[in-house]
């Protein structure tokens, strides 16, 4: 039986003291931290969005954890959304 193995993600740094987490294999895709929606009387915050190259995919939602946005971005690169 053949083991699923997951995408791996990568972290590099994008200039500053911006970190980003790329995805490996094709298609280009990356978590970056956007600002989120306010809400109320609070500002946005930062929240992990997922972006193939410099286009953000909007069909998935960003989260404020990156362990959900990958899942997220995951079950959508893989059709399970």
């Amino acid at each position: 039986m053949k083991k699923e193995t997951k995408p791996l993600w990568i972290p590099k740094d994008a200039g500053t003291t911006l970190k980003r987490w790329y995805r490996e294999g094709p298609g280009h895709y990356n978590m970056r931290h956007v600002m989120g929606v306010p809400t109320g009387t609070k500002p946005g915050r930062r929240v992990w969005a997922l972006f193939a190259g410099d286009d953000r995919v909007w069909e998935v939602q960003p989260d404020s954890l990156l362990s959900g946005a990958i899942r997220a971005a995951e079950d959508w690169l893989t059709g399970r959304s």
